[in-house]
Order: structure tokens, then C-alpha cells, then sequence
């Protein structure tokens, strides 16, 4: 059980299949695969870094020491309406180690309730220690620690509602543990525009597979 609150977020290439609709496919070494909104606007190489960093920072600073292996974010992306800032983002990365295996998060999946929350109480705690810690965010709060599943993947879902300076958000957070690695995607959209945002994330979240 250590493993999984341990659980941590490489792949390397990615290819973009061509194809209709208001959604692309990407492909990561041939293991992930994930459908992205084609209107979003996405981050370069450098900028992904200084994601990754500056992540990396937040969570030394909060006294929390990442996982070993090399995290690397494989998609970034930020959407807009008339906000001066992002109205919705989307970050998927992974990082390669020592994992719980997907058999083992099926076991932690048919826990109770109450045994699953105070198996997951820790990593929520870290979660919002280092979400507080970000310029910007006035606060956070925990709406609920579950296993998620879609069509390919058991994952730990967490989500939060932060107030920022730009106005409350929610968050979610999918950790996905697969032995020889783990998958994390994380999203978010802006409270006020749900409507807009909450199917596309969810959408993200149902199209992603890996092997």
C-alpha cells in the first residue's frame, strides 16, 4: 500500500495522426496514447521544462521530495476565452521508476470507502501543501480522492477547488501507476465556464491509454 500513496508521474516521441473533428490523436512512443482539443494552444519544448521545474520547486519547497526518475511533460496546453489568462489547461506527463502495478491499483479500487479515503488522505494533504504554494492560489480544498477508471486505465483521481487570483478553478488530478512507470494527467478549468470546459477535460480523460 506504501507504493501506491508513493506513486509517482518518459516517453519520448510523440505523432500526431491526422484526422477530422475538433480533436486530435497523439501517440508517445507507441505506449500512450491521448486525444487533445486541436484549438488549444500548446506549449514548446522550453516552456515544458520550466513547467516541469518549476513543479519540481513547488513541491521541494512544500518539504515533499519527488519521486526518482526523470519526469517528463509530453503534453501542455492552455485555452482561452476573455480572460487575460488561461481559462481551462492540460498537462500529461510520466516519469519511469518503480511502480504499484494496475492489478494492485484494482485491489485498492475494492477497498471501502473509508479504507480507500484514509489510503489516499496523504496524498491529498501533499497535493494541497503544494497547491497553496503556487503565486496565486489563495487557497484550496479537497473535493474527493477516488480510483478512476475509463476504457484502458485504473487511476488515482483526486480533485480540488482552488480560489486564485483570477478566480476559483477546479482541479483534476489522474495518477495512473503501471509497474515499470507512471502516467499522471492533470487538468483544470475555471469555475464560471464548466459548461464549456468539464466535457473537454473529460473527454482527455476517457481517450487516454497506455501499455
Amino acid at each position: 500500500m506504501r507504493k501506491i500513496v508513493a506513486a509517482g508521474f518518459l516517453i519520448v516521441a510523440a505523432t500526431a495522426h491526422a484526422q477530422g473533428g475538433a480533436f486530435a490523436k497523439l501517440e508517445f512512443s507507441g505506449e500512450i496514447r491521448v486525444e487533445v482539443p486541436r484549438n488549444w494552444v500548446y506549449l514548446d519544448d522550453n516552456i515544458k521544462r520550466h513547467l516541469n521545474t518549476g513543479g519540481e520547486a513547488a513541491a521541494r519547497l512544500a518539504g515533499i521530495t519527488p519521486n526518482p526518475g526523470e519526469n517528463v511533460i509530453l503534453v501542455a496546453a492552455n485555452a482561452f476565452t476573455a480572460f487575460r489568462t488561461p481559462s481551462a489547461t492540460l498537462r500529461l506527463s510520466v516519469r519511469r521508476g518503480e511502480n504499484p502495478s494496475q492489478s494492485e491499483i484494482r485491489e485498492v479500487s475494492k477497498l471501502s470507502k473509508a479504507e480507500m479515503a484514509e489510503l489516499l488522505a496523504p496524498v491529498l494533504q501533499e497535493t494541497r501543501r503544494v497547491m497553496i504554494g503556487v503565486e496565486g492560489v489563495k487557497e484550496a480544498r479537497a473535493l474527493g480522492a477516488s480510483i478512476a477508471t475509463n476504457k484502458g486505465l485504473m487511476c488515482m483521481f483526486f480533485e480540488f477547488e482552488t480560489d486564485t487570483v483570477d478566480g476559483i478553478k477546479i482541479g483534476q488530478t489522474y495518477v495512473c501507476p503501471m509497474g515499470d512507470k507512471a502516467v499522471k494527467l492533470s487538468t483544470s478549468y475555471r469555475k464560471s465556464e464548466a459548461a464549456m470546459f468539464r466535457p473537454v477535460v473529460q473527454y482527455v480523460w476517457q481517450s487516454l491509454s497506455a501499455r
